[in-house]
């Protein structure tokens, strides 16, 4: 049985499709393995989350996981809410976060949020964006590179120059390192040059109370 669960892991690292492998087999090996090794179980339940991705079959992962009463990571929900969020439906992929946090005890990351807040700054949400980012703060979950990539490049594409810069100088500020692309969208807009940034360092609005 583990020799088998190893072999499924092995091939999921070679194709997301796992056409070798039908999705009830991996659901029957977690079930099976659920009390004997939990280790392994949570490997197979990502390797079943990234199969349902893959062919875009999102509501029957969670409804999966939940009827096999197995154990759902962080990782297996921000792969859903990532796939939700492709398929432009990032009001649900908000809700089934909040559903995890309740009912499952899934404590979000800052990939899980960056996954979000792409989400709506792609769909020009800009209020949904702001929710967001108090509830990190809510959570002690601090914005990294990613986060301020994401809002940067975001804003700058909807001719939102001013908050834009005011993101620069919030990195600047808390010494966060900014990407190539963070410094792409910079110079774009001309709040980055040779010397670096030259963004306004008040704080941003964006960031209540932080």
């Amino acid at each position: 049985m583990f020799d088998q669960g190893k072999e499924i892991l092995s091939s999921v690292a070679v194709d997301d499709s796992l056409s070798k492998h039908p999705v009830s087999e991996i659901a029957d090996l977690a079930r099976e393995n659920n009390r004997e090794n939990p280790e392994m179980v949570v490997k197979l339940l990502d390797a079943l989350f990234r199969v349902y991705v893959y062919h875009m079959k999102l509501k029957e992962a969670i409804e999966k996981m939940v009827d096999a009463n197995l154990k759902i990571t962080v990782y297996s929900t921000t792969m859903v809410i990532d796939g939700l969020c492709k398929m432009g439906r990032v009001d649900e992929a908000r809700r089934l976060l909040q559903d995890m946090m309740i009912r499952r005890g899934v404590k979000p990351n800052e990939h899980t949020y960056n996954t979000l807040l792409n989400g709506y700054v792609k769909h020009s949400d800009l209020g949904a964006v702001n929710d967001i980012l108090n509830e990190m703060k809510k959570e002690g979950i601090q914005m990294n590179t990613t986060s301020y990539t994401v809002l940067i490049e975001g804003y700058s594409k909807l001719r939102r120059f001013e908050e834009a810069g005011e993101l620069f100088g919030d990195m600047e500020k808390r010494n966060i390192e900014a990407d190539a692309h963070v410094y792409t969208a910079g110079m774009a807009i001309g709040i980055v040059g040779d010397a670096g940034v030259r963004a306004n360092s008040q704080q941003s609005k964006l960031f209540v109370g932080s």
